[in-house]
């Protein structure tokens, strides 16, 4: 049986900074590990997602939820210093250390490749799906507020 697995590149731009656990480099990591010690053969399938659109997210978060996270995360991946109503939206563990990849677009992938996991699912087409990226960090969210707008709701595969 072939294992769908979901990734691109463009997921390692999900990187606080220096020195916060959440790296870009770990997603990098795991492909090339996966490639060196198993070919693809029949075991998997490397698949690329569509990033998630604001029309996707709406099912799932508010308005002012999306705005204000695509704003931060956007205006601190600039280097610029951006406050704004951080902590109605988000938690600290969430505040980038420095200046951070380009979360917020990551985020919209990951989430992206969880509705993809879903859609290849129910179209029967994979059995089994991995989407590198998510997990279950990305359950801590509330459709206003979160822990961080990639974790927008275990509600992410009916979207």
């Amino acid at each position: 049986m072939t294992i769908a697995i979901l990734y691109r590149e463009e997921l390692k731009e999900y990187d606080f900074g220096p020195g916060h656990p959440f790296r870009g480099d770990r997603y990098q990591v795991f492909p090339n590990f996966l490639a060196e010690r198993l070919p693809p053969d029949n075991n998997y399938e490397i698949l690329k997602a569509n990033w998630a659109t604001d029309e996707d997210l709406l099912r799932i978060c508010h308005r002012d939820y999306i705005d204000f996270t695509k704003q931060y995360y956007r205006a601190v991946n600039l280097g610029l210093d951006e406050e704004g109503d951080f902590f109605q939206y988000q938690a600290l563990d969430n505040r980038p250390i420095g200046r951070p990849g380009k979360v917020e677009e990551a985020a919209r992938l990951v989430i992206g490749q969880a509705k993809l996991a879903a859609d290849l699912i129910q179209a029967g087409k994979f059995q089994k799906v991995i989407s590198i990226g998510g997990g279950c960090i990305m359950q801590k969210s509330l459709p206003v507020k979160g822990s961080a707008f990639t974790t927008t709701s275990p509600l992410l595969p009916s979207i």
